[in-house]
Protein backbone atom coordinates (compact mmCIF):
# COMPACT_ATOMS: atom_id res chain seq x y z
CA UNK A 1 0.00 0.00 0.00
CA UNK A 2 1.04 3.52 -0.66
CA UNK A 3 3.42 2.66 -3.30
CA UNK A 4 3.04 3.76 -7.02
CA UNK A 5 0.55 0.98 -7.44
CA UNK A 6 -1.72 2.40 -5.11
CA UNK A 7 -0.99 6.54 -5.55
CA UNK A 8 -1.84 5.99 -9.35
CA UNK A 9 -5.23 4.09 -8.27
CA UNK A 10 -5.68 6.67 -5.66
CA UNK A 11 -5.27 9.85 -8.57
CA UNK A 12 -7.44 8.28 -11.14
CA UNK A 13 -10.26 7.25 -8.43
CA UNK A 14 -10.48 10.88 -7.49
CA UNK A 15 -9.84 12.25 -10.45
CA UNK A 16 -12.86 10.19 -11.91
CA UNK A 17 -15.03 10.47 -9.37
CA UNK A 18 -15.00 14.05 -9.33
CA UNK A 19 -15.54 14.58 -13.19
CA UNK A 20 -18.35 11.97 -13.18
CA UNK A 21 -19.87 13.83 -10.02
CA UNK A 22 -19.70 17.35 -11.48
CA UNK A 23 -20.49 16.68 -15.54
CA UNK A 24 -24.02 14.19 -13.96
CA UNK A 25 -24.86 16.81 -12.48
CA UNK A 26 -24.73 19.13 -14.57
CA UNK A 27 -26.47 17.59 -17.48
CA UNK A 28 -28.74 14.98 -15.71
CA UNK A 29 -31.61 17.37 -14.31
CA UNK A 30 -34.77 15.05 -15.04
CA UNK A 31 -35.51 12.71 -11.97
CA UNK A 32 -36.44 10.07 -14.74
CA UNK A 33 -32.87 10.48 -16.27
CA UNK A 34 -31.24 10.31 -12.43
CA UNK A 35 -33.29 7.10 -11.89
CA UNK A 36 -32.08 5.18 -15.10
CA UNK A 37 -28.24 6.48 -14.42
CA UNK A 38 -28.51 5.38 -11.11
CA UNK A 39 -29.95 1.94 -12.52
CA UNK A 40 -26.90 1.81 -15.23
CA UNK A 41 -24.49 2.24 -12.04
CA UNK A 42 -26.16 -1.13 -10.45
CA UNK A 43 -26.17 -3.09 -13.51
CA UNK A 44 -22.45 -1.81 -14.02
CA UNK A 45 -21.74 -3.06 -10.07
CA UNK A 46 -23.46 -6.22 -11.48
CA UNK A 47 -21.59 -7.05 -14.44
CA UNK A 48 -18.19 -6.28 -12.52
CA UNK A 49 -19.21 -9.11 -10.29
CA UNK A 50 -19.68 -11.49 -12.94
CA UNK A 51 -16.56 -10.78 -14.71
CA UNK A 52 -14.51 -11.27 -11.28
CA UNK A 53 -16.45 -14.70 -10.84
CA UNK A 54 -15.66 -15.68 -14.21
CA UNK A 55 -12.24 -14.61 -13.99
CA UNK A 56 -11.40 -16.96 -10.58
CA UNK A 57 -13.36 -20.09 -12.13
CA UNK A 58 -10.40 -19.10 -14.71
CA UNK A 59 -7.95 -18.59 -12.31
CA UNK A 60 -8.47 -21.42 -9.60
CA UNK A 61 -11.03 -23.66 -10.94
CA UNK A 62 -13.42 -22.76 -8.36
CA UNK A 63 -14.94 -19.97 -6.24
CA UNK A 64 -13.75 -19.83 -2.83
CA UNK A 65 -15.92 -19.10 0.16
CA UNK A 66 -14.22 -15.60 0.69
CA UNK A 67 -15.14 -14.29 -2.65
CA UNK A 68 -19.14 -15.12 -2.15
CA UNK A 69 -21.07 -11.48 -2.30
CA UNK A 70 -21.18 -11.29 1.47
CA UNK A 71 -18.33 -8.80 2.62
CA UNK A 72 -19.31 -5.11 3.77
CA UNK A 73 -18.61 -3.70 0.09
CA UNK A 74 -20.93 -6.38 -1.69
CA UNK A 75 -24.03 -5.17 0.08
CA UNK A 76 -24.34 -2.15 -2.57
CA UNK A 77 -25.01 -5.65 -4.92
CA UNK A 78 -28.20 -5.44 -3.06
CA UNK A 79 -29.15 -1.89 -1.68
CA UNK A 80 -28.36 -0.12 -4.20
CA UNK A 81 -30.47 -2.27 -6.67
CA UNK A 82 -33.29 -2.15 -3.84
CA UNK A 83 -33.09 2.23 -3.88
CA UNK A 84 -33.17 2.32 -7.89
CA UNK A 85 -35.78 -0.60 -8.87
CA UNK A 86 -37.70 -1.07 -5.35
CA UNK A 87 -41.41 -0.12 -5.19
CA UNK A 88 -41.90 -0.83 -1.48
CA UNK A 89 -40.96 0.85 1.91
CA UNK A 90 -37.76 -0.77 1.59
CA UNK A 91 -36.35 1.85 -0.90
CA UNK A 92 -36.31 4.42 1.99
CA UNK A 93 -34.31 2.02 3.96
CA UNK A 94 -31.72 1.34 0.90
CA UNK A 95 -31.60 4.77 -0.20
CA UNK A 96 -29.89 6.07 3.35
CA UNK A 97 -27.94 2.86 3.11
CA UNK A 98 -26.33 3.75 -0.32
CA UNK A 99 -25.38 7.39 0.96
CA UNK A 100 -23.60 5.93 4.01
CA UNK A 101 -21.79 2.95 1.56
CA UNK A 102 -19.58 5.27 -0.13
CA UNK A 103 -17.46 5.79 2.99
CA UNK A 104 -16.82 1.72 3.04
CA UNK A 105 -16.06 2.35 -0.37
CA UNK A 106 -13.73 5.52 0.08
CA UNK A 107 -12.02 3.40 3.27
CA UNK A 108 -11.24 0.70 0.95
CA UNK A 109 -9.20 2.21 -1.96
CA UNK A 110 -7.15 4.56 0.49
CA UNK A 111 -6.49 1.31 2.95
CA UNK A 112 -6.69 -1.51 0.31
CA UNK A 113 -5.10 -3.91 1.89
CA UNK A 114 -7.06 -6.84 0.40
CA UNK A 115 -7.70 -5.43 -3.08
CA UNK A 116 -4.75 -3.94 -4.21
CA UNK A 117 -2.37 -6.87 -4.88
CA UNK A 118 0.57 -4.39 -5.14
CA UNK A 119 3.14 -7.23 -7.42
CA UNK A 120 0.33 -6.72 -9.78
CA UNK A 121 0.96 -4.20 -12.51
CA UNK A 122 -2.13 -2.13 -13.63
CA UNK A 123 -1.70 -3.13 -17.13
CA UNK A 124 -1.56 -6.59 -16.81
CA UNK A 125 -3.84 -9.01 -19.03
CA UNK A 126 -4.91 -5.76 -20.98
CA UNK A 127 -6.63 -3.86 -17.74
CA UNK A 128 -8.52 -6.83 -16.83
CA UNK A 129 -6.84 -8.06 -13.47
CA UNK A 130 -8.41 -7.90 -10.08
CA UNK A 131 -7.02 -4.61 -8.69
CA UNK A 132 -8.60 -2.93 -11.72
CA UNK A 133 -12.01 -4.40 -11.52
CA UNK A 134 -11.78 -3.56 -7.78
CA UNK A 135 -10.83 0.18 -7.84
CA UNK A 136 -13.48 0.58 -10.39
CA UNK A 137 -16.21 -1.20 -8.29
CA UNK A 138 -15.09 0.93 -5.34
CA UNK A 139 -15.01 3.96 -7.43
CA UNK A 140 -18.81 3.32 -8.67
CA UNK A 141 -19.58 2.73 -5.08
CA UNK A 142 -18.32 6.05 -4.13
CA UNK A 143 -19.99 8.04 -6.58
CA UNK A 144 -22.97 6.04 -6.14
CA UNK A 145 -23.31 7.33 -2.35
CA UNK A 146 -22.39 11.06 -3.33
CA UNK A 147 -24.20 11.37 -6.56
CA UNK A 148 -27.71 10.53 -4.88
CA UNK A 149 -27.13 13.14 -2.14
CA UNK A 150 -25.77 15.71 -3.79
CA UNK A 151 -28.57 15.50 -7.22
CA UNK A 152 -31.66 15.33 -4.55
CA UNK A 153 -31.96 11.86 -5.45
CA UNK A 154 -32.17 10.75 -1.58
CA UNK A 155 -32.72 13.69 0.71
CA UNK A 156 -31.67 12.60 4.42
CA UNK A 157 -33.62 12.66 7.40
CA UNK A 158 -31.94 12.66 10.81
CA UNK A 159 -33.44 9.54 12.13
CA UNK A 160 -32.31 7.71 8.98
CA UNK A 161 -29.76 6.45 10.93
CA UNK A 162 -31.55 4.26 12.61
CA UNK A 163 -32.69 2.30 8.79
CA UNK A 164 -28.64 2.59 8.35
CA UNK A 165 -27.81 0.49 11.52
CA UNK A 166 -30.87 -1.80 11.07
CA UNK A 167 -29.84 -2.74 7.35
CA UNK A 168 -26.19 -3.57 8.31
CA UNK A 169 -27.14 -4.84 11.65
CA UNK A 170 -29.25 -7.53 9.53
CA UNK A 171 -26.14 -8.21 7.61
CA UNK A 172 -24.08 -8.32 10.35
CA UNK A 173 -26.27 -10.75 11.76
CA UNK A 174 -26.20 -12.88 8.69
CA UNK A 175 -22.33 -12.90 8.12
CA UNK A 176 -22.17 -13.64 12.30
CA UNK A 177 -23.81 -16.81 11.67
CA UNK A 178 -22.32 -17.78 8.10
CA UNK A 179 -18.92 -17.50 9.52
CA UNK A 180 -20.26 -19.73 12.74
CA UNK A 181 -21.10 -22.42 9.71
CA UNK A 182 -18.37 -22.37 7.66
CA UNK A 183 -15.04 -22.57 9.20
CA UNK A 184 -12.51 -19.90 8.09
CA UNK A 185 -14.82 -17.56 6.92
CA UNK A 186 -14.93 -13.75 7.58
CA UNK A 187 -17.62 -12.81 5.97
CA UNK A 188 -17.94 -8.32 6.75
CA UNK A 189 -14.71 -8.59 8.05
CA UNK A 190 -16.20 -10.04 11.28
CA UNK A 191 -14.64 -13.22 11.31
CA UNK A 192 -11.04 -13.67 10.75
CA UNK A 193 -9.34 -9.83 10.33
CA UNK A 194 -7.92 -10.40 7.34
CA UNK A 195 -6.00 -7.07 6.20
CA UNK A 196 -7.68 -5.29 9.30
CA UNK A 197 -5.68 -2.66 10.93
CA UNK A 198 -2.81 -3.84 14.08
CA UNK A 199 -5.59 -2.80 16.39
CA UNK A 200 -8.64 -4.41 15.49
CA UNK A 201 -6.39 -7.39 14.62
CA UNK A 202 -4.81 -7.23 18.14
CA UNK A 203 -8.53 -7.28 19.97
CA UNK A 204 -8.66 -10.45 18.03
CA UNK A 205 -5.85 -12.50 18.47
CA UNK A 206 -4.76 -10.90 22.17
CA UNK A 207 -7.97 -10.60 23.68
CA UNK A 208 -11.63 -12.37 22.48
CA UNK A 209 -12.68 -12.88 18.67
CA UNK A 210 -16.12 -12.12 20.04
CA UNK A 211 -15.02 -8.70 21.65
CA UNK A 212 -13.41 -8.19 18.10
CA UNK A 213 -16.85 -8.57 16.44
CA UNK A 214 -18.25 -6.25 18.96
CA UNK A 215 -16.38 -3.09 18.98
CA UNK A 216 -16.49 -3.53 14.91
CA UNK A 217 -20.01 -3.44 15.37
CA UNK A 218 -19.66 -0.75 17.53
CA UNK A 219 -17.52 1.07 15.77
CA UNK A 220 -19.32 1.10 12.58
CA UNK A 221 -22.81 1.99 14.24
CA UNK A 222 -20.81 4.88 15.89
CA UNK A 223 -19.79 6.41 12.84
CA UNK A 224 -23.18 5.78 10.97
CA UNK A 225 -25.06 8.11 13.88
CA UNK A 226 -22.11 10.87 13.76
CA UNK A 227 -22.40 11.15 10.01
CA UNK A 228 -26.15 11.55 10.71
CA UNK A 229 -25.61 13.91 14.09
CA UNK A 230 -26.46 17.18 11.69
CA UNK A 231 -29.12 16.04 9.72
CA UNK A 232 -30.40 14.93 13.57
CA UNK A 233 -29.83 18.37 15.01
CA UNK A 234 -31.46 20.20 12.29
CA UNK A 235 -34.56 18.29 12.16
CA UNK A 236 -34.92 18.58 16.25
CA UNK A 237 -34.27 22.32 15.70
CA UNK A 238 -36.81 22.42 13.01
CA UNK A 239 -39.53 20.44 14.50
CA UNK A 240 -38.83 22.85 17.78
CA UNK A 241 -39.16 26.34 15.76
CA UNK A 242 -42.36 25.07 14.26
CA UNK A 243 -43.43 23.71 17.68
CA UNK A 244 -43.03 27.22 19.05
CA UNK A 245 -44.26 28.88 16.09
CA UNK A 246 -47.90 27.10 16.63
CA UNK A 247 -47.80 28.16 20.19
CA UNK A 248 -47.18 31.78 19.28
CA UNK A 249 -50.41 31.43 17.47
Amino acid sequence: MFGTKHLIGLLVSFISITLALVLSLIFIKKEKTKLWFLRGLIISLWTLEFVKYVMLLAQDGHIGYGNFPLQLCSIPLYVFGVAVFGRTKAVSFAKATSFFLFLPGLITIIYPSNVLFAEVPWSENYFLNFSMISFVYHSIMIFFGLYIITSGFYKPKGLDFVKIILVMGGFAVLSILLNNLIDGASYMMLGVPYGMPALFADLYYNVNPAVYAIVLIFVGFTVIFLIYLYWLIRDILRKKKTTTAEGSN
